[in-house]
Order: structure tokens, then sequence, then C-alpha cells
């Protein structure tokens, strides 16, 4: 009904760094939406630490992990730089630029 039009229209609103929507990805293959706080958080450490030790896993089917955090885009680029090298960042998310959370 409205609502699920109302999200899907949300969706392609809400965009990755690269510019493509939430929506379009989720049209070429399944996404894995990991939510994060910031790079000094436990739990986040902690979910992009099981991240990195199950990366093949995840992926072999084609599913595409999409991270989200809750700052700017400075926030996303601390935590590339901090986080690289063990989590191979494909998709980084802003959460505060996000239509689906208000």
């Amino acid at each position: 009904g409205q609502q699920a039009a109302d999200r899907t229209e949300e969706l392609r609103k809400a965009r990755i760094e690269t510019g493509e929507s939430l929506f379009d990805l989720s049209q070429h293959q399944p996404l894995l939406l990991v939510f994060l706080r910031h790079a000094g958080c436990a739990f986040c450490r902690e979910a992009l630490d099981d991240l990195r030790q199950n990366w093949a896993a995840v992926t072999k089917d084609g599913i595409q992990p999409v991270l989200i955090h809750m700052g700017d885009a400075a926030a996303g680029e601390h935590l590339r730089a901090q986080y690289g090298g063990c989590v191979p960042f494909t998709s980084l998310f802003c959460f505060h630029s996000c239509p689906l959370h208000s």
C-alpha cells in the first residue's frame, strides 16, 4: 500500500558515497546493512571485526555489505582510515542524511 510506496521513495533518496541509492543497489544484489555508531565505539569495532572474519562467507553469494554510520562525511573517512585495511569498504552511508530515520 501507501506505506510500502513511501518506504520505496525513501530508499530512492538514501544515497551511499558514490551517489547510488540504496533502492538501486538493492535491485542488483542483496544488501547487508551494518549500522555503526562511531569509530571509537566498542560495539562498532566488534561488528567490523565480525564482518572482517566472515567477509568471504558474507560476500560469496553476492551480498553487498553497506556500512551505515551516524556521523558526517569526515566521520566516514575516519572509519575508512581506521578500519579500511581490515574490512574492504565497498559502500559507506551517512545515517544523518538518511530519510529513513525521521
